[in-house]
């Protein structure tokens, strides 16, 4: 049979790659930052000068600065969203043999703790939880009553339940369902979900983050630049220096320093020079730091877990499942009181996250009932 790749949508991977696509604003942001903690001293040169090269000057200055810092913040932010989205793709991906884009029949032979964990290999307990319960009503073993609070009703005895459902379901309804008691309904779900066959423990070969190649390429860099520097612009640079000194000895305002440095590009193509080293240096200063933002990224999605060949066959269900609510049905706006209506397809939106209003709704009442802590 054919094979492919396919991934699930989540909101997840949307807010890392929104993120990564507003991470270029920090440049701007540390320019506008050093324009107000600069705001003095760039008006008394204005004020000694107000040519237009004098501003034309001072806003090279704040992009030079902005260059020169913002470059090292953004590179080490992107490793860091880099590598998070990285794990996020991957847990997300499965592989397709049948290729179908939807499906619509009931699995009833899934709890959505499970149905999580086969979208990208991560239970999220407002989201799960939320789908568990609305589950619970529609099979008639739980009741909400006044207030948030919920109730047993007499089927919960007869009920085909995972050991996860009833440790939930007497949490819930005790009313100590809080951090604790949630990391050990988390760790029931993992459990069934491998003894069921959907998944199984991550190898180490088959986890882990790209080499160093960056670094070496950043070294290579920095020697050249630093050779290159050596030869051509050291002595300039230098003599640049102490000419400043000595202008700033004998008096001249800060405005005719400027002016000085305007009047000669050649001295402005060497501050650019400087600059450039000085970004490829700080670069290899900073790869560590980086480096351990991109470790941090990539164990932030980590998941000990992969799909087993089942696991593989029932996410294209599942994922088919996803594409079915999202392109046919108007289940992201429907709300909690239409459970009647829609049963099991409701839960499948809340757990796929087609309906996030249905898990504001759930989670603020048992909040406010103090159901659940956090």
């Amino acid at each position: 049979m054919k094979k492919g790749k396919k991934v699930f949508r989540n909101k997840k991977l949307k807010q890392l790659i929104l993120a990564r696509r507003l991470s270029w604003l920090i440049i701007p942001a540390v320019m506008i930052l050093y324009g107000i903690f600069s705001a003095g001293s760039t008006v008394r040169v204005l004020v000694e000068d107000p040519s237009l090269g004098t501003v034309g000057g001072l806003v090279s200055a704040m992009v030079i600065f902005g260059l020169l810092f913002g470059t090292i913040l953004l590179f080490i932010i992107r490793k860091y969203l880099h590598y998070a989205i990285r794990q996020v793709l991957k847990n997300s991906s499965f592989v397709t043999t049948r290729d179908f884009e939807y499906y619509r029949d009931k699995m009833e032979e899934l709890s959505p703790g499970i149905m999580s964990l086969l979208a990208d290999l991560a239970v999220e307990p407002d989201k799960d939880i939320s789908a568990s319960l609305l589950q619970y009503e529609n099979m008639g073993i739980l009741r909400q009553v006044s207030g948030g609070a919920y109730e047993i009703t007499q089927k919960y005895q007869q009920a085909d339940l995972r050991d996860s459902d009833r440790f939930l379901i007497e949490q819930i309804t005790a009313g100590t369902f809080h951090g604790q008691t949630v990391k050990h309904w988390v760790g029931l779900v993992e459990t069934e979900a491998v003894k069921e066959g959907y998944l199984r423990d991550r190898q180490k070969k088959e986890g882990g983050m790209a080499g160093c190649g960056g670094c070496l390429v950043t070294f290579l860099l920095f020697i050249v630049s630093a050779f290159a520097f050596s030869w051509y612009g050291n002595d300039e640079f230098f003599a640049l220096v102490e000419q400043m000194e000595q202008m700033r000895a004998a008096g001249m305002t800060e405005g005719q320093q400027f002016q000085f440095l305007v009047g000669h590009p050649e001295i402005l193509l060497l501050l650019l020079w400087v600059i450039v080293f000085c970004l490829v240096g700080l670069r290899l200063v900073f790869y560590p730091v980086m480096l351990a933002m991109g470790v941090a990224g990539w164990k932030s999605q980590y998941s000990r877990f992969v799909r087993t060949e089942k696991g593989e066959e029932m996410a294209e269900y599942v994922f088919g499942m996803q594409n079915f609510i999202h392109d046919f049905s108007n289940l992201s706006m429907v709300d909690k009181e239409q459970l009647v209506l829609w049963n099991d397809y409701l839960v499948y939106a809340v757990t796929l996250e087609e309906n996030q209003q249905i898990v504001h709704e759930i989670m603020s009442l048992m909040k406010k009932e103090k159901g659940i802590e956090r």
